[in-house]
């Protein structure tokens, strides 16, 4: 069975804060990262990374300073079966500014090699990063009081469309020469074609395939007609098996580009420090395509597009045709979020480019741009395999996270309360339930881009999340979501109650679901063949699931005018009730394996397992004391999140085993087998925190903020700059694991934020 943790690496320690800075300059919200001229030391700048999505499944991304310390790192890395069959394309440009008048020549590129050699070390020259609404924003001097700023960016919310109108990858790097009057660029991009888990080596026998330039007098779908002349376009394929892939130079009005093709060949044994720390393959080779070089004015912005949009003499213009390059001299266009006219929740209030006035609303701010990263095109089938069409999924973290149904569920409450776009949650709900194959939701999608199998059917939870997500976003769409999806909701049910795969299904005893596989929740980590953390049995939070959608039936049963099939789900969910309150709670006589001496007045985490009880002291009973159907009283619910609070709760995220506990492990990292084991058996995961603050909410009267404020440090500069980790160590000082930019993450802190904020 696919374990979510199979390919978690471990990102190393990180800095306190920098920091944080607004500027009324040109109007845009703006945020320092630790660069090496702050006098951070290198290795911990070296852990800060960048992120831009283009809402397909791609990506660009890389450490701040510049050396790719990861094989996921690259300027485009694209979907080949959107979302999936992600490759690394473009991984550097190695650039170079000269002809300042009274300087040298600069280099504004840093690359790391085996033998641990930085060259060149334009990091030296890197005066300081930001994000300028979002969009990461480097600034090098060159000499001669100039400098030279670049920004990186795809467009998310309307990805670009080739010539055929089909959706494809593509980056976009500009460059502005700021303070001095003329100075040449000169780019060499260095490509590889791989699939993003792999590290790939050269041959010198091997050439890579790279046509002659060519000019289109037409402008690209994403550009300004009015922006240039000529765009050359370079056309780059690694071999007659490879995609094929394109640059797009586009100088300003008047100004060429020159291109130099003598300088092709490899370059050798770059390092990926990151997967030499997971002891993973950790060089590559890489190949230059080239050498591009234009001259720039004081002012000008030139920009470099790489895409595997095909390149026509007439491309169609798609949505956002006409972008400006935002810098400070120039106005951000604004945000475009989807949402129907007729949906009552509103996008984001803040215009992208508009200044907030405090830390809390930057915070909310910059969580509604890293929502939208998630949200994904997707072509689904039916559970039958046929009857393909677009929709809409949620990947669930970046770098190498696909879609996971768990995962997309959770997330997608927050992730549409914080971007506004209800009617792509409506798609991606209405997709996912096309696959729902007796009573269940796949755990996730093969990476392969393979057909989903029996084996894809492995979760005891994602389902019961499904319908809680229904619920919210429901809500969200104005109520016409339920009916739309009824059938599959009363499958799902009559699924459950009868017994589905993996021993998932109603004990009659008592009518809680039981399920025969220990690794079906989201505590899936397995080591050897050996569950981690083995939760076969009856477990807390998919009992409080159960219950509470039960409730749900019962309501939107009696609403559609079925009052005998709301009687059914009234009373089956009012007899798990009654078992969940009197077979759960964990009083000072209650027996149970893996109890911590002295700790009572919390939920055991899994009953009637095969080795009885078990009273770990986990936060899967958060769920159950944030859910409002739970079968818990306001005392219980508050004896549960102060339990938590005392012996779970970390300034990052909520551990997902005590302290106490001899199993507990305070570090994730090193080997693949270490960090799995320790995966939930102390990690604390920030997405925890959205429950966390729901039971504190319905048991206490103050203090929800209190359990989030704190990471508002970990958002700008640590680990994934502007988004949140997926995992953080149970030790102090928490360091950031895992993927750097989790959907749950960011959708249950912000969905939380909203929540907690306080009345005017």
């Amino acid at each position: 069975m696919a374990s979510r943790s199979m390919k978690s690496p471990a990102v190393s320690a990180s800095l306190g804060p920098a920091p944080v800075s607004t500027d009324d300059e040109g109007g845009f919200a703006r945020e320092h990262v630790s660069v090496p001229s702050d006098g951070v030391p290198l290795d911990q700048c070296l852990t800060r990374e960048w992120l831009v999505t283009d809402g397909l499944g791609g990506y660009a991304s890389g450490s701040v300073p510049g050396p790719h310390t990861r094989r996921y790192h690259g300027l485009l890395v694209a979907p080949l079966a959107p979302p999936l069959g992600r490759h690394v394309l473009l991984s550097h440009l190695d650039e170079l500014v000269s002809g300042v008048a009274g300087a040298t020549p600069v280099s504004l590129s840093s690359h790391e090699f085996e033998d641990g050699t930085i060259h060149p070390r334009g990091l030296d020259h890197l005066r300081s990063f930001e994000l300028i609404d979002g969009r990461p924003t480097w600034i090098w001097d060159i000499g001669s009081g100039g400098q030279i700023e670049r920004q990186i960016w795809c467009d998310t919310s309307n990805p670009v469309a080739d010539a055929s109108g089909h959706h494809a990858s593509a980056t976009h790097i500009s460059w502005t020469l700021l303070g001095v009057p003329s100075a040449t660029l000169q780019i060499r991009p260095l490509a590889t074609s791989r699939d993003f888990h792999a590290e790939w080596r050269g041959n010198g026998d091997w050439h890579f395939e790279i046509s002659p330039v060519r000019k289109s007098h037409t402008s690209p779908p994403y550009l300004d007609a009015r922006s240039a002349q000529d765009h050359a376009v370079i056309d780059v394929r690694a071999h007659q098996h490879a995609p094929s892939w394109h640059l797009v130079a586009t100088p300003p009005r008047g100004a060429t580009w020159n291109w130099d093709s003598s300088s092709a060949g490899w370059w050798w044994n770059f390092l990926h420090r990151e997967e030499r720390a997971r002891g993973f393959d950790h060089v590559e080779d890489l190949y230059c395509v080239g050498t591009l070089s234009t001259t720039m004015q004081e002012g000008q912005a030139l920009t470099v597009t790489a895409t595997v949009a095909a390149i026509g003499a007439a491309p169609n213009p798609a949505p956002g045709a006409g972008r400006t390059v935002v810098t400070r001299r120039t106005a951000s266009p604004p945000r475009r979020v989807s949402v129907a006219a007729s949906l009552t929740i509103e996008p984001p209030s803040a215009s992208v480019g508009q200044v907030q006035g405090d830390a809390d609303s930057r915070f909310l701010e910059q969580l509604r741009r890293a929502a939208n990263d998630f949200i994904v095109v997707r072509n689904f089938s039916d559970r039958h395999g046929s009857g393909a069409s677009t929709g809409r999924t949620v990947i669930a973290g970046y770098h190498w996270f696909g879609d996971w149904g768990r995962d997309t569920m959770i997330a997608l409450p927050g992730l549409t309360q914080l971007t506004g776009r209800v009617a792509e949650a409506c798609e991606v709900l209405g997709a996912w339930a096309r696959v729902v194959n007796r009573g269940m939701l796949p755990n996730r999608f093969p990476d392969s881009g393979a057909q989903l199998g029996e084996g894809d059917y492995n979760t005891v939870d994602a389902t019961l999340w499904f319908i809680h997500a229904i619920d919210r976003i429901d809500t969200m769409a104005g109520g016409a979501l339920v009916d739309s999806l009824w059938p599959v909701l009363t499958e799902i049910i009559d699924c459950h109650t009868a017994g589905t795969r993996h021993g998932i299904g109603v004990d009659p005893a008592d009518g809680l679901v039981r399920c025969s596989d220990g690794q079906l929740t989201w505590m899936d980590a397995r080591v050897d063949g050996i569950d981690q953390t083995p939760r076969a049995g009856k477990p807390v939070e998919v009992n409080a699931l159960w219950i509470h959608a039960l409730s749900l039936m019962s309501q939107w049963a009696d609403g559609r005018g079925d009052r005998q099939g709301a009687d059914r789900y009234r009373v089956a969910g009012t007899r798990a009730s009654e078992s969940f309150q009197r077979r759960f709670w964990c009083g000072p006589t209650t027996g149970g394996w893996h109890r911590v001496d002295g700790t009572t007045g919390y939920l055991l985490d899994v009953i009637d397992g095969p080795q009885g009880n078990d009273a770990s002291l986990r936060p899967n009973q958060l769920i159950a004391a944030a859910l409002p159907a739970t079968p818990l009283t306001r005392t219980q619910r508050r004896q549960v999140t102060e339990t938590v609070r005392a012996h779970l709760w970390t300034p990052r995220g909520v551990r997902t085993l005590t302290p106490a506990d001899p199993r507990y492990r305070g570090k994730c990292s090193g080997t693949a087998e270490t960090r799995d084991s320790a995966y939930h058996r102390g990690t604390a995961w920030a997405w925890l925190l959205g429950p966390m603050v729901d039971a504190w909410m319905l048991s206490h009267e103050t203090g929800a903020r209190a359990l989030l404020s704190p990471l508002r440090e970990h958002l700008w500069d640590d680990a994934g700059v502007g988004t949140i980790s997926e995992i953080f160590d149970g030790d102090a000082p928490h360091t950031a694991r895992g993927s750097i930019a989790q959907a749950w993450s960011v959708a249950e802190v912000g969905r939380a934020w909203i929540a907690s904020t306080p009345l005017a």
